[in-house]
């Protein structure tokens, strides 16, 4: 059986998700300038597949994608 975290895990990114993901890992500061359905819809489904993690200052990459995308 599939979980929710499973099927969100299989779909590719939406364009909205690619462009915050990427944002992020130029070091924009994004938490000033998220629309609303930024801040309640993209950076927490970005969280949910485990590719940022926010401990307070803000949301970087989590540091298994942070990896990939360096030896790349």
């Amino acid at each position: 059986m599939h979980t929710p975290a499973d099927v969100a895990a299989d779909r590719p990114l939406t364009l909205a998700e690619a462009r915050l993901l990427r944002r992020i890992q130029r070091g924009e500061d994004v938490r000033r300038k998220l629309s609303r359905t930024g801040r309640e819809l993209t950076l927490p489904a970005l969280h949910r597949r485990g590719l940022v993690e926010d401990h307070g200052d803000g949301p970087v990459l989590a540091a298994h994608v942070a990896t990939s995308l360096e030896t790349a």
